[in-house]
């Protein structure tokens, strides 16, 4: 048995279990001297345990002088609070971890070094930031393509749109050009002149859910409730946005149980209407449906469809304008356009056909008249043009001819046209030189006397 008088004193067991310790640990008297230094602290500050006991400690590192070491040791004696921090220690090269405590045999402090974890972390935080930023990266190229294409899709819109004047073919093109870009489905209603609306465009992105979407389609103007989203769109001109469509929505915007059935099919979960307004006038609406595949529709989609509905409203608009100032000119060129005589010795037919498929007027003009010996004089010519002006201009034309010299019928029919070009086409006149005719005369025989063109093709004579 030891005796107890042989036991090791506490102290010593203490500063024994100290200096095995692997982990760094110094203590700082109430000068700022080392008072003690295990070796692994000393180990770790490239320094000796003689080197630094005794020595003050910021003459040892002055480069801690003003630092986060200093901070925590001098907050530490004041407060009495235990505190640590982390930091780069410049001189050694180094991070370190100080713990600090206040004792009765002065401030302990307790330190590692964690430079390699530091770094591991470092390498962790710069190949996240480095996924973060390819993830970036790849965003914005998508945007960018995507961004592309809505702006392909926009010129296509104006393209398909402005190419006829024909209202379905128009409206159709277009449902069929914004699916699946901007949506699973889309459906176009325009406003005839006496108000009534027609569903007329749609698409659907999945060929096998077409005759679903027709079924609905031919019964949705007669099963929509006057808060479902065209009503709604047209009556408020402005869009209308339903990012999650529920059962009770389909209920309030659909009156019938047979179109409500049909809708089901279609499997509708997003709903986006835009009013086509231009000049403060509604034209239709459009409405883009996703299915639940899809979900709610983009803010980047929403703001493309927005630009299309202006974009398709303008072209509907000029497609009407232009056929209105069609039929105007139609009509006042056939009001001119008068039926020939018929002179007791003649039988005078007229076949007015377009050389042109999809327009029906120009400046092409005939008349046949009589002069005062009888004879008959048939002129045909031609003003360039398709419009109100060139049909105001073959009038002119028209009642120039018959004005002309009567003498020079006779004799030179020629020169009665070529007169009659040159009179036109004076430079005084606003209009440019675009006119011509030719002319003919015939005896009360039958026979033509005599014949004269200016600016066209000779008349041909068929038996």
């Amino acid at each position: 048995m030891i005796p107890h008088e042989a036991a090791p004193p506490p102290g010593d067991l203490l500063v024994q279990a100290v200096e095995g310790m692997e982990r760094p640990l110094f203590v700082l008297d109430e000068n700022w001297c080392v008072a003690y230094i295990n070796p692994a602290g000393a180990r770790a500050l490239d320094r000796t345990v003689e080197g630094l006991v005794g020595r003050p400690i910021w003459d040892e590192f002055p480069d801690a002088v003003g630092g986060p070491f200093e901070q925590l040791y001098r907050g530490v004696r004041v407060t009495g609070v235990t505190a640590c921090t982390e930091a780069w220690f410049e001189p050694l090269g180094r991070w370190f971890r100080a713990d600090a405590f206040l004792t009765e045999a002065g401030l302990v402090v307790t330190y590692d070094d964690v430079t390699e974890r530091r770094r591991v972390l470092e390498e962790r935080a710069a190949a996240m930031s480095a996924r973060e930023d390819a993830a970036a990266m790849a965003a914005a190229a998508e945007a960018a393509e995507e961004a592309g294409r809505h702006l392909m899709l926009l010129g296509d819109i104006n393209l398909a749109m402005t190419s006829t004047l024909d209202t379905d073919e128009a409206v159709a093109r277009f449902a069929h050009l914004v699916v699946p870009l901007l949506a699973d489905i889309c459906l176009v209603s325009v406003i005839d002149a006496d108000g009534t609306r027609r569903d007329v465009g749609r698409a659907h992105r999945d060929p096998a859910k077409v005759e679903a979407l027709d079924r609905y389609t031919d019964a949705r103007v007669a099963s929509n409730r006057a808060t479902a989203p065209v009503p709604t769109a047209l009556r408020d001109l402005r869009p209308v946005i339903m990012p999650a469509l529920a059962d009770a929505d389909i209920d309030a915007m659909v009156a019938d149980v047979e179109s409500r059935a049909a809708l089901a099919v279609l499997d509708v979960r997003a709903v986006a209407t835009f009013p086509l307004v231009a000049r403060g006038e509604a034209f239709g609406a459009f409405t883009l449906a996703n299915t639940s595949g899809r979900g709610a529709h983009t803010q980047v989609e929403l703001r493309t469809a927005e630009i299309a509905s202006r974009r398709a409203a303008l072209a509907l608009d000029n497609a009407r304008l232009a056929r209105a100032n069609q039929q105007v000119a139609e009509r006042l060129q056939l009001s001119l356009l008068s039926p020939p005589v018929q002179p007791e010795s003649l039988e005078l037919a007229v076949r007015y056909r377009p050389a042109t498929q999809g327009v029906s007027i120009g400046g092409d003009w005939y008349d046949a008249f009589l002069q005062p010996d009888g004879d008959t004089v048939l002129v045909i010519g031609d003003v360039m043009g398709h419009d109100i002006e060139a049909a105001a201009a073959m009038g002119q034309v028209k009642t120039l001819v018959r004005g002309s010299p009567s003498t020079g019928w006779r004799s030179r029919p020629g020169y009665c046209a070529g007169w009659t070009t040159r009179w036109w086409v004076w430079p005084s006149r606003p209009w440019p030189p675009r006119s011509s005719a030719g002319s003919s005369r015939g005896r009360r025989t039958g026979r033509p006397e005599c014949a004269g063109c200016a600016g066209r093709p000779p008349a041909t004579r068929s038996r």
